[in-house]
């Protein structure tokens, strides 16, 4: 191998490395899911991958505005619903939908959980490891 062809070789891949490293996802991408934002998380919450915003409304659940206004898969059991997928995006590799209302994460089922106008709903995709039901 000639030293221009070395030389050539190596411009190569220094440009192959600096194209694939400023071609990398920004930290706060949205997608649009219905009428409701879906936000990658940045660096606020590394814990969670994707966030859905919402709204309460008076004497409505968690669960019951979700359906309103997202395509929702759930399973029923003794203590409430349980989501297993919102749109597209189901439970897996250790990611699971998980709500909060003003901040403070849900201690029961979202069906159970009453809003009331003005409550900031949010549901994250957050890895949680082995769930425990």
């Amino acid at each position: 191998m000639t030293q221009s062809t070395r030389l050539a070789f190596i411009m190569t891949l220094f440009l192959a490395l600096v194209l694939a490293v400023s071609c990398g996802k920004k930290e706060d991408e949205t997608d649009t899911a219905g009428d409701q934002d879906i936000k990658r998380a940045g660096l606020a919450d590394p814990a969670d991958s994707l966030i859905l915003e919402m709204t309460g409304i008076d004497s409505l659940t968690v669960f019951d505005i979700l359906v309103k206004e997202h395509e929702v898969k759930h399973m029923t059991s003794l203590k409430g619903a349980y989501v297993i997928r919102i749109n597209s995006i189901p439970n897996e590799g250790g990611y699971y939908w998980l709500y909060s209302v003003n901040g403070v994460m849900g201690d029961v089922a979202c069906d159970k959980h009453v809003t009331k106008n003005g409550d900031a709903i949010r549901w994250h995709y957050r890895h949680t490891g082995a769930l425990q039901l």
